[in-house]
């Protein structure tokens, strides 16, 4: 990758890679997407999507792997430095106050209710001079224990910390009764209700005289964790002698003997931003209410470079640009010591390699005459979509991949992801300003000469680069996209399917690199060791082997150094989507067998035996290994029955032969709407057959009820290849579904939308041939779709033939777009039985108005066995279909009382073992209790 100035040879091109710059590289993002959505919402439907467009879209921004392999390179625009509207504004971001007796003369809120996750946890990068055991040290205050006590400052941003030294969770000598910080909670309250009575008992009124019960109010004397944040007000004319009395009684505790204040102003860069040198008068302002005498101060000192209009700066990344831009901002010699790559952390951009800030801690030996004890460059992009946890102060809430694996399906995307992507769009439509900032945070000494006076924009030519606005947008905009679709795209892999290793990989890296985008890379080292395994080799720093670099280490030694980048971005490797031929499984092409899974399910947090037990299907559990419960069908539905069929009145049959133009196997160079599997077929079929065939394909996906596994169907698969057109006009749906729901009216227009789906025309909107509906499993329905692709008289002829004999049906299940059914219940249906969970949807045809009828006893309307004309076969049949519901359906629903009459007992009961089974895991609440027979 080039670097705008770099002195160091590039590496040679790789052969037959084509330049691409990163506006080009944008451009081609644009027109994928564009070809992806077609107008529509990223939140669509995910199976309304062309799967194809999703699969090259995700390959060329996450992978690179496009038609063309291409080189990314970041084009120049070095006389923009030069131009008069390039300005370098300085502010003063924030202070760091640290002393024994209180630090603010102004008024200030004490928090009455305190909260352990607002606390102050991570290093504050200071050095800061303690006296300990009778000697000066120095170190970094930010791992002390601390209590966030309360608020000042106008803006109320402003927060103040009581500092505990010598209070250590990992002591060994600590009273039993004081093991946690929160065990200090009601001690530090007493000290600060004593202070209040000594020094303004007149407001005493509004004090609870203990911990327990302010809790009681705060929590609004209720059980719930939650409680409102309770404040109390200290006026400036007593706020010192109240904070000194307090701190007096908390010294008398042994964990509070070195206790001190600290207070940390926030958010002043907006109100001291200014062109030129900062003078006494905006430290004054930032420091105004501080007592600067015994205290010790740091502040956090910003630089900007503002380019013209329409153009960002960022900071460009390469191991002797980093250097380079420390030292001329802020005077750190890079050929000495005073640059350490070991205190060195780069923070890369979007995953663009060319583009990174970096951080360097120097708390343990500040650098330069002016004492720097802390560094950091990065472009203020990362504001929007950069937020605070709630759980520790300033740190990036992160997408856990946890969250991914436990998606039920491709519409239940974490809300976070659609958010940011949100966020980001509208960004780039504003067009959103973005610099490239320089912090250092140093003593209130040093603070005003901390940056080079003599620092021009041109001299920063070497090290930042002016990139339009909208590329630099949408380009995050694009990577966030599609690892939205990669989530989703492993949300539709089946369940069973999700604990294959090389599926969890992809999870990992995709979470990841998604994280790494809008915000940072996880910190933890397991997650970094996995990628190291995952991201291709490259051309990066290849000749500078002792740099640590960006966080990817080796899993063999945290020094290290992992390849991770190729043609010009952090790329993930090439993917392998769900075929037939491949197996259910979406992940990386490459396999390690050597990867330990408790490595994989570290960065879960999970066992790895939770996540096998989580993604092993119910049905291959004990005791469901019996037989008696049944798994649900995964195989394509059977071929219909070679038999006599007749027509209703008024209805001619004819033959036909189901041609289609071509046929297209698995290779890769498939025109676009091309019928993969679908076999030229020359032999003739009655259109009679081909519509009883397919409905009966149909009929053969209806599922089974919830993790039991056991059927809403009364048939089984080969009793519905034996429907005719008089089933579907049986009205006693009874006979035929053991739960079913409908609409008491239904209109023209719903019937003819299932109608459609069933039996699309060509200018209807047909469902997605994807191996995660089921649709391409009814194998008449491929068939009858590359027929449709086809067109012509034929088919024309067929699909008028197929929607006149379905409206002569009474009724038929409700089909939907991306699932063949869902049995989701709908409100204010009518359900059979009443106390079911889930039902299948059934739609009325409002031709003919009759009433559903409900006798589970009576025999369905099926064709006689074909080539069995025994009576003692067909007796034999029809006492299959008298039986009623399962005793495993029973249990499950509860009060599912069979008819006493008519019903013969069934031969053969499930084993005991397996009704124990059923009735502790499908227990069901009746009046408030749990029923348990």
């Amino acid at each position: 990758m080039s670097s705008n100035g770099s002195n160091s040879p590039l590496p040679d091109q790789p052969s037959g890679y084509l330049e691409e710059t990163l506006e080009s590289m944008v451009l081609l993002f644009d027109d994928q997407r564009d070809r992806l959505l077609q107008n529509r919402q990223p939140d669509s439907k995910f199976f309304e999507f062309d799967q194809t467009e999703v699969q090259d879209y995700i390959d060329l921004v996450l992978s690179g792997m496009g038609q063309q392999a291409r080189e990314l390179r970041i084009e120049p625009h070095d006389d923009l430095f030069d131009d008069p509207r390039t300005v370098l504004y300085q502010d003063v971001d924030s202070a760091l106050i640290f002393r024994r007796s209180f630090p603010w003369d102004g008024p200030y809120d004490i928090l009455t209710t305190f909260a352990e996750r607002k606390s102050l946890k991570g290093y504050l990068h200071a050095h800061v001079k303690f006296a300990e055991d009778e000697e000066s040290q120095y170190r970094d205050p930010g791992g002390d224990p601390n209590i966030f006590l309360g608020v000042c400052g106008a803006s109320g941003r402003h927060r103040i910390h009581l500092m505990l030294p010598d209070f250590h969770n990992d002591d060994e000598e600590k009273e039993d009764d004081v093991s946690d910080i929160k065990d200090l909670y009601p001690d530090v309250y007493a000290a600060l209700y004593s202070a209040v009575q000594t020094t303004m008992p007149e407001v005493l009124s509004g004090w609870n005289p203990s911990y327990q019960a302010e809790q009681f109010r705060a929590a609004q004397f209720t059980n719930r964790a939650t409680r409102t944040e309770s404040r109390k007000c200290v006026a400036q004319t007593v706020g010192e002698e109240f904070a000194n009395e307090f701190m007096e009684e908390i010294r008398e505790f042994e964990w509070g003997v070195n206790a001190y204040w600290f207070i940390q102003i926030r958010g002043a860069k907006d109100d001291t931003r200014h062109r030129g040198p900062v003078t006494d008068t905006v430290i004054d302002h930032v420091l105004q209410n501080v007592i600067r005498p015994q205290s010790t101060i740091f502040l956090d000192m910003g630089l900007e470079l503002h380019l013209p209009p329409g153009w960002a700066s960022l900071p460009a990344r390469g191991v002797e640009l980093h250097p380079m831009l420390a030292q001329l901002v802020w005077g750190i010699n890079k050929d000495g010591e005073e640059w350490n790559y070991n205190l060195y952390d780069v923070d890369l951009w979007a995953g663009l390699v060319d583009v990174a800030g970096f951080r360097c801690n120097f708390a343990k030996e500040p650098r330069t005459h002016n004492r720097i004890s802390y560094l950091q460059v990065y472009s203020t992009d990362k504001f929007a979509t950069y937020n605070s946890s709630s759980s520790a102060g300033n740190k990036a809430v992160h997408l856990h991949p946890q969250q991914i694996l436990k998606m039920k399906s491709a519409e239940d995307v974490p809300a976070g992801i659609a958010k940011v992507y949100e966020v980001t769009a509208q960004n780039q439509l504003a067009g959103t300003l973005t610099v490239t900032r320089m912090e250092a945070r140093v003593p209130l000494a040093f603070a005003k000469n901390v940056y080079n006076p003599n620092l021009h924009p041109r001299d920063l030519s070497m090290c930042i680069y002016a990139i339009p606005v909208q590329t630099i947008w949408a380009w995050r905009l694009h990577r966030i996209l599609a690892c939205y679709f990669l989530f989703r795209y492993a949300a539709s892999v089946k369940h069973a399917s999700r604990k294959d290793p090389n599926y969890l990989i992809l999870v990992l890296a995709t979470t990841y690199t998604y994280n790494a985008i809008h915000s940072r890379p996880s910190p933890f080292s397991g997650d970094r060791a996995l990628m190291g395994l995952v991201l291709d080799e490259g051309t990066l720093d290849d000749n500078y082997d002792a740099v640590r670099d960006t966080g990817f280490h080796s899993p063999r030694s945290f020094t290290e150094k992992v390849p991770y980048s190729k043609c010009g971005g952090i790329l993930l490797p090439a993917i392998r989507y769900p075929c037939s031929d491949q197996g259910d499984v979406l992940r990386f092409e490459f396999l390690d067998n050597t990867l330990e899974y408790t490595a994989i399910a570290k960065p879960f947090k999970m066992k790895w035996q939770e996540i096998v037990d989580r993604f092993t299907a119910a049905y291959r559990k004990d005791p469901y290994k019996s037989g008696h419960l049944q798994p649900k069908r995964v195989t394509k539905s059977d071929d219909p029955l070679n038999r006599v069929i007749t027509l209703p009145a008024g209805h001619q049959d004819f033959s036909f032969i189901p041609v289609v133009d071509e046929y297209y196997d698995q290779a890769d160079d498939l025109p676009q709407g091309a019928v993969i599997g679908c076999a030229p077929d020359t032999s003739a079929m009655d259109a009679s057959a081909f519509f009883l065939g397919l409905c009966s394909q149909m009929f053969q996906r209806i599922g089974n009820i919830g993790r039991m596994g056991s059927r809403y169907s009364n048939l089984s698969d080969v009793d519905w290849l034996r429907i005719n057109f008089e089933t579907c006009s049986d009205m006693n749906i009874s006979a035929y579904l053991k739960a079913y729901q409908y609409e008491r009216r239904s209109t023209p227009k719903q019937w003819k939308r299932v109608r459609s789906l069933l039996f699309p025309d060509t200018s209807d909107n047909a469902p997605v041939l994807n191996r995660d509906q089921g649709w391409h499993m009814m194998p008449l329905y491929v068939k009858y779709r590359a027929m449709r692709e086809v067109g012509g008289p034929g088919f024309i002829k067929l699909r008028k033939f197929c929607w006149d004999m379905f409206d002569q049906f009474h009724w038929f299940p409700v089909l939907q777009y991306d699932c063949i059914i869902r049995h989701k219940l709908r409100e204010g249906w009518v359900k059979i039985p009443k106390i079911a969970q889930t039902a299948v949807p059934i739609i009325l045809n409002p031709k003919f108005r009759v009433r559903v009828a409900s006798y589970p006893g009576r025999a369905p309307v099926l064709d006689p066995l074909v080539g069995e004309d025994d009576d003692e076969d067909i007796a034999e049949l029809r006492r299959q279909h008298d039986e009623t519901l399962d005793p495993i359906v029973q249990e499950m629903w509860r009060g599912m009382a069979a008819p006493e009459d008519e019903v013969p007992q069934r031969s053969r009961e499930p084993p005991s073992y397996v009704m124990q089974h059923v009735r502790e895991k499908a227990r069901r609440k009746q009046g408030g209790r749990t029923v348990l027979r």
